[in-house]
């Protein structure tokens, strides 16, 4: 064996000056208590005694050589005596100490420990991957290392191969650098019904598997399977915890294991797979639910390309979870591309999870997300290339993201003019998209400010004698917001501020058509409630009617910041929220376009007519709502007369009018409202005062669209 100079002592060290130095042998990377033979030169017979005395500078006399691998012990100091670390004699001293299974050709695999020297793998089950790690992972009280297994490629391509008769079980690590290249673990025919990989604790781990797969031939649902047990060898934690790992490929579906005793979960860790080929099973990647006291939150998980699965990608819990656990919190970056039809993307019972990415549908159909009972406050934000089914049997509705568009943000209002603004038919007729219902029952607008909470207005229901009245809107009937396929089964929750004189006469309501729901009543004590309805909507339902209620009276109650959302709680009492609709809005314009003698004219868009019909004007929407009638004169009517002005609809009068009285130019009406559908031509009225100037006259008014008459 060829031999080499100790360079690390051959400096000087002022510290070490006249200190007795011992060089011991080393076996599998530990120090014995046999004493290395020292040479005085690289060839030739002549040794040197062991122990060396270093000089007055703290090195050594003369060139020493050695042809092993040594460690010594420098002692006859005030300071404690002390090892340094393996001393080789090829390198001097082995700053890497790393434990390395390395393939040798065919199937012919070679253990070395830290020090170099081999270690024999005859009789390995595992072609020396176990032992490899058994080497590198020895525990406290004893020295431990990294580990490389360095692979290769067959002739006939591929990774080298690593058969495994038996589990190749990873124990629990701290501290631990683990790289495994160009291999691939595969099994044998003896691994039966064990999976070929498990992984128990890990803490301050980085594990990565490049170039390489792991592949499963034994007859368990999972080859592959993540199950924190034992405790950790510094910190004792039972859990993987601040890890991070990384596999180029799994062949196998892959299982996150808590029914290990005591196990306390898996935690601010990351965990990435470039490719996951499910191999043709039920269930690819499978979170269990923790038990209490343990927590699955925090983590990181990418896999870049999930596919082969039959049934269910990802599932994420298997159950409720218990009150004591974090389960949630945990962000997943997936590319999911089936081969098979109606599997299952993503199955929740998380809590606050991140699901996105891209799901590569185009070729298989039947794709859909499920969130259980128990899953709440995830968000999903994938791509897609085909329609995705969603079954959200989660109990509150507070997941979120790709659904039926739009999908319902915690903070969505789903109820049209729920502010009570618009009052199309007048403000003594049911608010704009709203029906009232019973014998003798009446609206009015509000505005006292003590008996609303938001907006300017609010709407008092006075209901009749001997009868109940109502106040309803069927949301799912507002175009182009939703359908009733989309609400069955799921939960809606209105709330509304509430003023009421009377008690228990007072509240709201939920139907859907198949049964109803009421929220509790009004205390009547003369003061500002906010009440609130909860029901989850039957299957069968057709229709989500919302509705103001007031017993058999007469009674009164008022309402204003109505909110409708799609869960079990409104989000917030403290501000309202608009409605979910957005009309569209224009201005229309109408002009005489010329001078105007004393009589009654029609205004249009370009000029005035005696004849209504000929100037009147079709509205730009299906439905709307015309206000804020302003109109102007270029010379005053004169002699304390007037101009006035009238919005007009299929040649009748609305409410939407204002008054031009001498001296003025101008006037308007800012308060009123009235509706108008396409077949309801607009014109404007006007009528100039006997003895009135003859001038030039122009107006507008606003118009909104509108969902509901």
């Amino acid at each position: 064996m060829s031999r080499n100079s100790i360079q690390s002592l051959a400096l000087a060290n002022p510290v070490y000056a006249a200190a007795t130095v011992t060089f011991w042998t080393v076996s599998g990377g530990v120090k014995t208590t046999t004493k290395a033979t020292l040479y005085d030169s690289q060839a030739g017979a002549g040794t040197l005694s062991n122990p060396q005395t270093l000089d007055d500078k703290g090195k050594l006399r003369q060139a020493v050589y050695v042809a092993e691998a040594v460690i010594a012990t420098i002692g006859g100091l005030t300071i404690a005596d002390h090892d340094t670390g393996i001393i080789d004699n090829n390198l001097t001293v082995i700053h890497n100490r790393v434990v390395r299974l390395q393939w040798m050709g065919g199937t012919t695999w070679e253990l070395r420990a830290a020090d170099g020297s081999v270690v024999s793998i005859t009789g390995s089950t595992t072609q020396g991957l176990q032992e490899a790690i058994n080497l590198a992972c020895t525990g406290i009280g004893t020295t431990g290392y990294d580990l490389e297994v360095i692979g290769g490629n067959n002739s006939t391509g591929g990774a080298a191969n690593l058969a495994c008769g038996s589990t190749v079980v990873w124990p629990a690590m701290q501290g631990k650098k683990i790289r495994i290249g160009a291999a691939s673990i595969g099994t044998s025919g003896a691994i039966g019904a064990n999976p070929v990989m498990t992984f128990d604790s890990m803490m301050m781990v980085d594990f990565s598997m490049d170039g390489g797969q792991i592949t499963y031939g034994g007859s368990a649902s999972y080859g592959v399977v993540f199950k924190p047990t034992n405790g950790v060898p510094i910190d004792g934690l039972k859990s993987i915890i601040d890890s991070r790992l990384h596999f180029t490929t799994i062949v196998t579906p892959l299982r996150v294991d808590f029914t290990g005793s005591g196990t306390q979960g898996f935690v601010g860790s990351t965990l990435e797979i470039d490719e996951h080929n499910c191999a043709g099973k039920s269930i690819g990647f499978a979170v269990d639910e923790v038990p209490a006291g343990a927590n699955f939150t925090g983590n990181a998980f990418k896999v870049q390309h999930l596919h082969n699965v039959t049934g269910t990608a990802l599932r994420v819990g298997n159950g409720a979870p218990n009150a004591s656990q974090k389960f949630g919190d945990n962000t997943w970056d997936l590319v999911i591309s089936p081969e098979f039809n109606n599997i299952v993307a993503v199955e929740t019972y998380a809590t606050r999870d991140t699901y996105r990415g891209f799901l590569d549908n185009a070729s298989a159909t039947g794709m859909s997300i499920i969130d259980r009972a128990q899953a709440s406050g995830n968000k999903f934000d994938f791509t897609r290339s085909a329609a995705i089914t969603v079954t959200d049997s989660s109990s509150d509705h507070t997941n979120h993201g790709m659904f039926e568009a739009p999908y319902p943000l915690p903070n969505y209002n789903w109820a049209f003019n729920a502010d009570f603004a618009i009052w199309g038919a007048g403000t003594a007729a049911a608010p704009t998209g709203w029906t009232i219902g019973g014998a003798g029952a009446s609206v009015v607008k509000n505005t006292t400010a003590a008996q609303r909470k938001w907006g300017s207005q609010a709407v008092a229901l006075t209901s009749g004698a001997g009868a109940n009245a109502s106040l309803q809107q069927d949301v799912s009937t507002i175009p182009g917001q939703t359908t009733g396929a989309h609400w069955a089964g799921r939960t809606i929750t209105v709330g509304a501020w509430v003023y009421a004189t009377v008690g228990a006469v007072v509240g709201l309501t939920i139907a859907d058509g198949v049964g109803s729901s009421a929220s509790p009543f009004h205390t009547g004590n003369s003061t500002l409630q906010f009440l609130t309805v909860t029901r989850k909507l039957d299957s069968a339902g057709t229709q989500i009617n919302v509705g103001m209620y007031v017993g058999q009276g007469p009674n009164i109650g008022v309402f204003s910041g109505l909110v409708v959302v799609e869960g079990g709680d409104i989000v917030s009492q403290a501000s309202f929220l608009p409605s979910a609709w957005r009309g569209r809005k224009a201005v229309m314009q109408f002009h005489s376009n010329g001078t105007v003698a004393p009589g009654t004219v029609y205004l249009s868009s370009a000029n005035n007519n005696a004849t209504e019909l000929v100037s009147a004007v079709p509205i730009p929407f299906a439905k709307a709502v015309i206000r804020n009638l302003e109109a102007s004169a270029a010379a005053a009517p004169g002699g304390g007369l007037t101009y006035v002005y009238t919005v007009r609809r299929s040649a009748g009068s609305t409410t939407v009018t204002c008054t031009t009285t001498d001296p003025a130019l101008v006037s308007a009406d800012l308060t009123r409202e009235a509706y108008v559908a396409q077949g309801n031509p607009v014109t404007v009225m006007l009528v100039v005062g006997g003895g009135a100037a003859t001038t030039n006259h122009s107006c507008s008014v606003e118009i909104e669209e509108v969902p509901l008459a």
